[in-house]
């Protein structure tokens, strides 16, 4: 999925949000740039890079 800042985004769940956040709406203020998260890469699945929003 890919966002724009100023978008208005509605959090389903993840297993690292915090439980006051999940189902909440937020508006992406900011977009950092692509990089490797060490998940996959740890576990040899390849670099996967992705973006991290800031909401």
């Amino acid at each position: 999925m890919r966002l724009r800042a100023g978008s208005r985004f509605a959090v389903p769940g993840h297993t690292r949000l915090p439980g006051y956040v999940q189902g909440h709406a937020g508006v992406v203020e900011r977009i950092q740039p692509a990089a490797v998260l060490p998940d996959t890469n740890a576990h040899f699945q390849g670099e996967n890079p992705q973006h991290v929003y800031s909401v």
